[in-house]
């Protein structure tokens, strides 16, 4: 953003010419924000003049530069390609004399980025003799400031903004509004306005989330003209392009007052009645920029009675904005919210200066000053408009913010001493309201302040710091107390990564913490219980993961095409939004996939019992249920399980459904499984303390059973079977399993079981004893012993 010295001292009671420049800059960085670069303007007009056009031609143009006593003729076709008015007779354009050669002087010769010629300007006979020189601010200053720097400071996007900090910490005096502005009665309504005999425009706010404030006034005639020599020059110095009288006008106010405003053609509103609503499905709106946008229901549109004029706070109609045949005018000034404007101008990849504005949050209340001063402009650059005798304004001010904080609470959070004009006086200057009472700071907060960036004690309390001097506050050693935390957590993450990419040989990957809203539509996955961003980067990504395995789906999807196997896992935070309020959890899922062959779900069971094991969870705290029906779309009926820690569950694994596996595009004979732990549990929880076991002092005997199992009977039930089976059993254990295709409803299971007696060596018909037993029960629920 680029500003001008000589411009923001018009909102200042000294000169700028006697300031120190640098010192200003220095402390403007010290204090408020980063100026980028600032360099000196004097552009040397002795080789510019004014050339008035006497005979507007086919091919050239006759003209007349009374300053150089010449006259010659100069080609029109670039003039007409920019320009169109209806006659060019009597219009001035700027020359410039290159080598005694003489041509139309260009945007490029005032180092403005822009292509073309410059607009006409309105002037005098007596500045067409060189007079239009004393009135064309050849000198100045512009300072470049970084739009980041300033993006929490939506005060500071004009020139007035600017001039109230500088005058701030320059202790300058800074001249009152009021001089600023025509005194212009303002009519308020709620919700909409009726037509006046001064305004026969109506307004309404249908949305009054997306419009807080709209406010406008009516001209029954304006002259169409060429912008005045001091607004034209002013403009080109900071980068911008001169059009007109009424275009240039509502530029300047943008640039000086930081509220943008909008001109519509007033005999182009149907019905004479302006409504600010959301778009309905299936409008469209040509823009200036001559595209044409296809509107949806969530874009804010400026309208009249049967169709859109402005895409709001962006940019405005083709059709329906200020031309060459406008006769009369109505002038909007609005307030708009600025996540609104956002999502727009992303969405249709407009962005303007007056988005940019918008986008940081202006103040509501200075949208009627903003017409006022609009007026007094018009009177000052001799626009000439019949008019504006009355401003008209629909929706609520915004409530004054007060706060009251004691002297204390400034001296206890910044660590010094502070008198009390250290605290007062640099929060008039900024025009905040003060008064002290028993120690006690009684503070309104101006509106331009209070829409953004001023709402709680410590912002007050910045304001005062940063004018105390950063550079003032001593410096001192911040004191660094270190104390003793568990570092089990970090011990456990690095043991998952280290299991699952060494051991399981998967893949880590770290995806987005949104979900790719055209990936899980294509999976036609609805999450449930999601936050969702108000203010997108994207609308592709804006609702938070509930569920770390759609990103995984996605990594099979981009990566299955070179792979005949793929093992990727995540270790990661979900998001969801429950009655109680928001729920953030760490996550641990994988999955194993297979282009042409099955996954074996008992081996990647095995590996997922072996991981627990690993973590330090005993195998018999270990359990699995089986779910018939889960709730989540990509487990398989029937092939899932819940996993237990003795009482609390911390995941659920399972092969993955093949309907939903073939919605990622992959071969009909894919297969996958997937897992999702409660990584909170895995890093937190608190392991049993093992302690040495003494060896049996006697032999232990070992019993493997071999059995075709049917395969509704759990694993766990057999273990737990064997294992009471007789009090020498002391321990169970299953040490192989396999299927074959011919089996279709059992299974093949070994399972080793242990006997003891602490007491003495078993004698062989103890042993027998608890064969026969483990033998009996393994038959009393359908076990058939394998020989």
């Amino acid at each position: 953003m680029k500003l001008s010295i000589a411009w923001i001292f018009d909102h200042i009671d000294a000169d700028w010419k006697k300031q120190d420049i640098n010192n200003l800059v220095k402390r403007f960085n010290q204090v408020t924000a980063e100026i980028e670069d600032f360099y000196k303007v004097e552009f040397d007009l002795k080789n510019f003049s004014l050339a008035k056009v006497v005979d507007d031609g086919v091919k050239n143009f006759k003209v007349s530069i009374p300053e150089w006593k010449t006259e010659l003729e100069l080609p029109c076709r670039e003039l007409k390609k920019h320009f169109l008015p209806e006659n060019f007779s009597d219009l001035a354009f700027l020359v410039y004399k290159d080598n005694d050669k003489i041509r139309w002087a260009t945007l490029a010769d005032f180092n403005v980025d822009k292509d073309g010629l410059l607009a006409p300007v309105s002037v005098s006979d007596g500045d067409l003799k060189g007079k239009w020189k004393d009135k064309f601010e050849n000198k100045d200053v512009i300072i470049e400031v970084d739009n980041k720097t300033v993006t929490h400071r939506p005060d500071m996007w004009g020139h007035r903004g600017f001039a109230r900090e500088i005058a701030a910490f320059l202790d300058l005096p800074f001249i009152p509004e009021s001089k600023f502005i025509k005194n212009v009665e303002v009519i308020s309504a709620d919700k909409k306005t009726k037509p006046t005999k001064d305004n026969p425009i109506s307004i309404e706010i249908s949305n009054s989330d997306n419009c807080k404030r709209f406010a406008g006034t009516y001209f029954s005639s304006i002259q169409h003209q060429a912008s005045d020599i001091t607004m034209f020059s002013r403009i080109l110095k900071v980068g911008s392009r001169p059009i007109n009288s009424v275009i240039d006008l509502t530029n300047y106010l943008m640039l000086d007052w930081s509220q943008p405003v909008h001109a519509y053609d007033a005999s182009r509103i149907e019905g004479q009645k302006i409504v600010a609503r959301m778009a309905k499905k299936s409008e469209t709106l040509s823009l200036l920029d001559g595209t044409d946008a296809k509107l949806t229901t969530e874009d804010l549109v400026i309208c009249d009675k049967k169709k859109p004029l402005c895409l709001a706070g962006i940019v405005g109609g083709a059709k329906d904005s200020v031309g060459a045949n406008t006769k009369e005018v109505f002038l909007e000034a609005a307030n708009f919210y600025a996540g609104s404007v956002r999502k727009s101008a992303l969405r249709h990849k407009v962005r303007t200066e007056s988005s940019s504005r918008f986008e940081k949050t202006l103040d509501p209340n200075q949208i009627t000053t903003a017409i006022q001063r609009f007026l007094f402009l018009a009177d000052q650059f001799g626009v000439k408009l019949e008019g504006g005798n009355e401003i008209v304004c629909v929706g609520p001010k915004a409530e004054v913010k007060k706060m009251e904080i004691p002297h204390s609470f400034f001296e206890k959070r910044s660590g010094f001493e502070l008198s009390v004009d250290e605290i007062v006086k640099p929060l008039r200057k900024l025009e905040f309201e003060v008064s002290l009472e028993d120690r006690i700071y009684k503070i309104t907060v101006p509106s331009f302040r209070s829409s953004k960036d001023v709402e709680i004690k410590e912002d007050i309390l910045e304001e005062v710091i940063r004018f105390y001097g950063f550079d003032n506050i001593k410096l001192k050693f911040p004191s660094f107390e270190r104390r003793p935390y568990d570092l089990t957590p970090i011990f456990r993450t690095r043991k998952i990564k280290s299991f699952f990419t060494s051991v399981a040989k998967m893949m880590e990957h770290q995806n987005y913490v949104f979900y790719d809203e055209d990936f899980i539509n294509s999976l036609n996955f609805s999450p449930e219980n999601y936050l969702e961003l108000l203010n997108p980067a994207s609308d592709n990504l804006k609702k938070m993961a509930t569920s770390l395995v759609p990103g995984l789906l996605k990594n099979i999807k981009d990566n299955f095409v070179q792979n005949e196997s793929l093992r990727f896992f995540e270790l990661g935070r979900i998001w969801e939004d429950h009655q109680k309020g928001l729920v953030e959890q760490k996550r641990l899922s994988g999955i194993f996939f297979e282009k042409r062959k099955s996954v074996d779900f008992y081996e990647c069971k095995s590996l997922i019992t072996l991981f627990l094991e690993g973590m330090g969870i005993g195998l018999s705290e270990i359990t699995f249920e089986k779910v018939n029906n889960p709730s989540d779309p990509w487990f398989r009926k029937y092939q899932t399980a819940k996993i237990y820690v003795g009482d609390e569950k911390i995941g659920i694994i399972g092969c993955m459904e093949k309907t939903f596996l073939s919605k990622l595009d992959v071969l009909p004979e894919s297969d996958a499984f997937i897992f999702d732990l409660d990584a909170e549990f895995l890093l937190n929880f608190e392991a049993k303390e093992k302690k040495f076991k003494l060896l049996p002092k006697y032999q232990e005997t070992t019993l493997d059973f071999s059995i075709l199992l049917p395969l509704e009977i759990t694993t766990k039930k057999v273990e737990d079977l064997l294992a009471g089976a007789d009090e020498l059993v002391s321990g169970v254990k299953l040490i192989d399993y396999f299927e074959k295709k011919e089996w279709s409803d059992k299974r093949s299971l070994t399972f080793r079981v242990n006997v003891t007696d602490t007491e003495k060596t078993l004698e062989k018909s103890e042993i027998d004893s608890v064969w026969n037993k483990c033998v009996k029960l393994l038959e009393d629920v359908g076990a058939k012993l394998r020989s």
